[in-house]
């Protein structure tokens, strides 16, 4: 029994610490807390130790709780990288609400879809399309805040603020029986979706 920090629950036994995703490195989190064994229990704070943890980059929500048995339990879900934003320069992982996780890298990642340029609050839908498209975008662009351009090679395929998926499996289509991505053009403008223009 533990009364007032007194008892054997008074002091730090053990932290559990446990992430949502398998082979995460916990060291960063872990130095985050703060909390080593031997500490009294009950002159830890929650709250500090997770504000501490909420700030190492890719963690998304901390739960931490003091156990009777001189125990403290952390909890952690970390933020998981849905595609990648450029500046031009470098690459940084994103979330699906278009957050930036991790440290950038500057080497161009062989997998996933890659953003320029400002950003939707989600990124989940036309992540999907894009990847699903097997067209292989070299990136995506929001523009004007309402529509995406989807960049391949040195082609622009303006699509329209509607109705993406259909856009994006029509391209598929004339790609597959013309090869239209093959060719001298520059612009597909599908803003339309009545009619398809090439330029």
């Amino acid at each position: 029994m533990t009364v007032m920090g007194r008892g054997s629950g008074a002091v730090v036994k053990n932290v559990s610490l446990r992430t949502d995703t398998p082979g995460t490195d916990a060291g960063a989190i872990s130095n985050a807390s703060a909390i080593v064994p031997g500490m009294r229990t009950y002159s830890i704070s929650l709250d500090d130790v997770r504000t501490r943890i909420e700030n190492v980059p890719d963690v998304e929500r901390v739960a931490v709780r003091r156990q009777s048995n001189g125990n403290i339990s952390v909890h952690v879900k970390m933020r998981r990288a849905v595609a990648f934003w450029t500046d031009g320069e470098k690459f940084f992982p994103l979330t699906a609400d278009g957050t930036i996780i991790n440290q950038p890298s500057e080497e161009h990642p062989k997998l996933g879809i890659l953003f320029r340029g400002n950003l939707p609050d989600d990124i989940t839908k036309i992540t999907k399309i894009a990847t699903g498209s097997g067209l292989g975008p070299d990136f995506m662009e929001w523009v004007e805040g309402r529509r995406w351009n989807m960049v391949i090679g040195d082609i622009t395929v303006q699509l329209p603020e509607d109705s993406v998926a259909d856009a994006v499996s029509l391209l598929a289509e004339m790609e597959k029986k013309y090869g239209l991505l093959s060719r001298e053009i520059f612009v597909i403008d599908m803003r339309d979706k009545g009619r398809t223009l090439v330029r």
